[in-house]
């Protein structure tokens, strides 16, 4: 009903420290091994056996650094012993259930070569066939064989090797991408003897993470083209913005700019202030009312608020009104949003 499970983190424990070894109970041993260790086991088989069926999954337990040291002077060898296990427990699951990995044995001396069952499986080998070291580098893509003996090279000269991934093509045309690791092993007189290794099939993984790298660029190609977009819609708004200043500040007809809820000023060009024969101060702010001594009378106030509700503007509305006590003047006046 939920759908299948990708990750599963346990993370349940507990720890009832400061009891020492001789003091602890069959309860006090037992409810740390229950919920540190067997639910732990219980969760990894439920649902590891789940993403076995479904090919992938994984799976994350949480030790702790007491499952490493003793911790002195706290007593809580039931603790440190269930946090041991928890580690120990997980490479054990991963070298045993890990979804997508086999492992096999390469015999220097014989050049035998012994994968086990899911190692034959990521190869597209069959069960039984016998194997060699050539069987190997015969299905491996013919561009990446150097590079696997170059790296075959590196670990019988250094000892040490890192992870490969190189491509295979099974015999049924099939390329797939693997990951491969390898350890030297060495016989009675130190002399290298074998070599031990994992696969991984990690085709699905690159295929989702190019799909990935490929989505990323894309989103990235548009956050720069939109970014241009906005860079240039904001110098078109700036210069638009500076056009209107200048045609604002340099106009001969008296203008300003008003707030609608309240009528209030916003800015003056000079022509207005020159008009009232007042200051910005005295005009920023301000409304109408506060302003002047006896406010315009229109004729037919309803036909210019049904004009304006209609067109958002009035236009060379003729009127007369009171800037101070004898100072009386008419204006075409006109409205813009």
């Amino acid at each position: 009903a939920h759908g299948h499970v990708d990750i599963l983190v346990n993370n349940a424990g507990v720890a009832k420290s400061d009891v020492r070894a001789e003091d602890t109970t069959d309860a006090h041993w037992r409810h740390h091994m229950d919920v540190n260790v067997d639910g732990l086991f219980w969760c990894c088989r439920a649902f590891g056996g789940a993403m076995l069926k479904q090919g992938k999954g994984s799976i994350v337990n949480i030790g702790s650094m007491s499952g490493f040291i003793v911790n002195k002077p706290q007593p809580q060898s039931f603790y440190n012993a269930s946090k041991a296990a928890v580690h120990h427990l997980t490479r054990s699951l991963a070298a045993g259930i890990a979804v997508g990995i086999g492992w096999g044995v390469v015999d220097l001396g014989s050049g035998a070569f012994e994968p086990d069952a899911r190692a034959r499986a990521i190869l597209g080998l069959t069960p039984e066939e016998p194997l060699t070291v050539d069987t190997l580098l015969a299905l491996i893509y013919p561009d990446d064989v150097p590079l696997v003996l170059a790296d075959l090279a590196t670990l019988l000269e250094s000892r040490v090797v890192a992870p490969l991934e190189y491509r295979i093509v099974r015999r049924n045309g099939h390329v797939r991408t693997i990951r491969g690791t390898g350890l030297l092993r060495y016989d009675a007189a130190g002399q290298p003897c074998r070599i031990t290794g994992t696969l991984q099939d990690i085709t699905d993984r690159r295929r989702d993470e190019e799909a990935l790298r490929a989505l990323t660029e894309t989103l990235e190609a548009r956050v720069v083209e939109r970014t241009r977009e906005l860079e240039a819609a904001n110098l078109e708004l700036t210069a638009t913005r500076d056009r209107f200043t200048t045609l604002f500040e340099t106009s001969p007809v008296p203008t300003v700019i008003v707030e609608p809820d309240d009528g209030s000023y916003l800015d003056a060009n000079p022509a207005f202030l020159d008009f009232l024969g007042m200051s910005r101060q005295q005009v920023i702010g301000q409304t109408p009312t506060d302003l002047f001594h006896a406010m315009p009378v229109y004729d037919d106030p309803d036909a210019i608020n049904n004009e304006f509700s209609r067109t958002g503007r009035v236009r060379d509305l003729e009127t007369t009104f009171t800037v101070r006590p004898g100072d009386e003047r008419t204006i075409l006046l006109s409205f813009v949003p």
